[in-house]
């Protein structure tokens, strides 16, 4: 096990640290950690566990503001040693976010503390509610269907699409928690990548192709990823498609509320279609997939996105409208009693399909 050198430096530093009570009772004491190193700590909704990595001179405790949710394997321990502490996390299913103070003292000499914050989101690493449920299956009026598998941690592991029985696109998933990997079997194409706590891709890669984000350039800068990101498919080097979102300044953050202004489609070198969108007031995050990747059409439906395994991508509002040069539709969805969408209809002059969700 490796503990970073400024670790080890701060506890050296420690180390040197005088407290007086008095003449007849001088001491050394504090406590500092290697991890985690913020105050406030972030984590999904889905995250199932991390670890603290402390030192303290003295024999120490450690007491929890909310242990209905955090529970850590150790609680006290002698002094002058260093600790890596496993921390468990249950599943946030309430739908809001929460915190927990963890507060590590002395207990010699109780006026020594130190505090931080594991503060849990409402949503987890993929953008969907912690109490939505995950979609099973999708069956669309036009002979479109979608069948979804996910692990414990709502993670999607299979999708199987297909239109009256041709099969479009198949992936699986596979995550290793001891290395932080995943990877994707896409067809013929193998991907890889790290994942953050979010267990989510920045950028897949296979032996020639990448998916994965990239900024948007304006004149010699690049725009704020705030203000526009784009999704890129790169093959041999070169884009094959991408799908650049324009946000307008809205925040990215977990638990935000965003959604795109406009989206361009690019391929085959060109930018082809501008797309303006509406919104209803219906949450997208309160289910595991992202519907409105639907409204293109089984052949035309993005399976990472559609498994929002690029969360920044996932409006968190339903859309209504959706228009360009080319094409106007219209958006109707009805909802079970979580919220989670029953049926979704979308419109095309006098044409619709109507998809119908299980879970």
């Amino acid at each position: 096990m490796k503990i970073g050198s400024f670790f080890l430096g701060a506890v050296a530093t420690l180390m040197l640290m005088a407290s007086c009570l008095g003449d007849s009772d001088q001491y050394n004491a504090g406590i500092t950690f290697g991890h985690p190193t913020y105050l406030n700590n972030g984590v999904y909704a889905n995250t199932t566990g991390d670890s603290v990595l402390m030192f303290s001179y003295g024999d120490w405790g450690v007491k929890l503001s909310d242990a209905s949710w955090v529970h850590m394997s150790s609680t006290n321990g002698m002094g002058n040693a260093v600790y890596r502490i496993p921390v468990t996390f249950d599943q946030n299913t309430t739908g809001k976010s929460r915190q927990c103070m963890v507060r590590f003292y002395d207990i010699n000499h109780t006026d020594v503390i130190s505090t931080f914050y594991y503060i849990q989101y409402a949503t987890r690493g993929d953008g969907s509610l912690g109490n939505a449920p995950a979609v099973k299956k999708i069956t669309g009026s036009d002979g479109s269907k979608f069948e979804f598998d996910y692990d414990q941690l709502f993670r999607p592991v299979n999708v199987e699409m297909s239109k009256n029985g041709t099969q479009l696109r198949s992936l699986t998933l596979t995550y290793n928690d001891k290395d932080s990997s995943l990877i994707v079997y896409d067809g013929t194409e193998k991907y890889m990548c790290k994942y953050s706590p979010d267990y989510q891709p920045y950028t897949l890669a296979s032996s020639t192709d990448t998916i994965g984000y990239h900024l948007v350039a304006n004149g010699y800068t690049y725009l704020r990823v705030n203000q526009a990101f784009r999704l890129e498919h790169r093959k041999n080097g070169n884009v094959l498609n991408a799908t650049t979102f324009f946000l307008g300044g809205r925040s990215l953050a977990a638990d935000s509320l965003h959604v795109a202004d406009s989206v361009y489609y690019y391929a085959n070198g060109v930018d082809y279609e501008k797309i303006n969108y509406k919104y209803g007031n219906v949450d997208n995050r309160c289910q595991t997939v992202d519907v409105n990747q639907l409204v293109d059409g089984a052949e035309h439906c993005d399976p990472y996105l559609l498994l929002s395994l690029f969360r920044y991508a996932r409006h968190t509002s339903v859309v209504s409208e959706v228009s360009s040069l080319t094409r106007q539709q219209r958006v109707s969805v009805q909802l079970n009693s979580d919220k989670s969408v029953s049926q979704m209809t979308v419109t095309s002059g006098d044409t619709s399909v109507v998809y119908d969700f299980e879970y």
